[in-house]
């Protein structure tokens, strides 16, 4: 039993003696010229990778505007494509220039309205300052009945002096019916 575990082993350090020496053959090249080589390499690979890490979020930034341009790119595309399929109704044209014509018009009624909301405005500021209208009633009922008499006045001025004749005369007739009397 011994026996067979040393043989086993003795096996396995054969095996493991057989691999070092085909790893010690590959290292047959290594000179201090090739390992000078490698170590430039070394420092060249590290110093890339340097570049990477510092690339890297550059790189992810950049990705993340490529997708969002694909997106938006994508989104342009289908709209365009919708937009493509629109024709413009018949009659556009007509409705668009009575559009304005409203547009137009609703804006001389709003400038009429404002117009008369001044004057309405100056007329009721017009008003509060006038004097009452009960006196200027009676004055102008006062101004007819002047009016009047004074178209009046050449008649009754006939009238008054037939009256006054008539009056001397009766005046005149009562003195002599008196001194007739007497």
């Amino acid at each position: 039993m011994i026996a067979r575990e040393a043989n086993s082993e003795a096996a396995a350090q054969r095996q493991r003696a057989d691999v070092l020496s085909e790893q010690l053959g590959g290292y047959a090249d290594a000179t201090e010229s090739a390992e000078a080589e490698a170590a430039a390499r070394v420092s060249a690979l590290a110093a890339l990778a340097d570049r990477v890490a510092a690339a890297g979020p550059q790189l992810a930034s950049a990705t993340g505007a490529l997708a969002a341009a694909d997106a938006l790119a994508a989104r342009l595309a289908a709209e365009r494509e919708r937009l493509a399929g629109l024709a413009v109704p018949a009659g556009l044209a007509d409705l668009d220039a009575r559009q304005r014509a409203a547009g137009a018009e609703r804006e001389r009624a709003a400038g009429a309205a404002a117009a008369a909301e001044a004057a309405d405005t100056a007329a009721r500021e017009q008003l509060a300052v006038a004097p009452a209208r009960g006196p200027l009633e009676q004055v102008r009922r006062d101004h007819r009945d002047l009016a009047g008499l004074t178209a009046e006045l050449p008649g009754a001025r006939e009238r008054q002096e037939k009256a006054s004749a008539a009056y001397a005369t009766a005046v005149r007739d009562a003195a002599d019916a008196r001194a007739a009397l007497d």
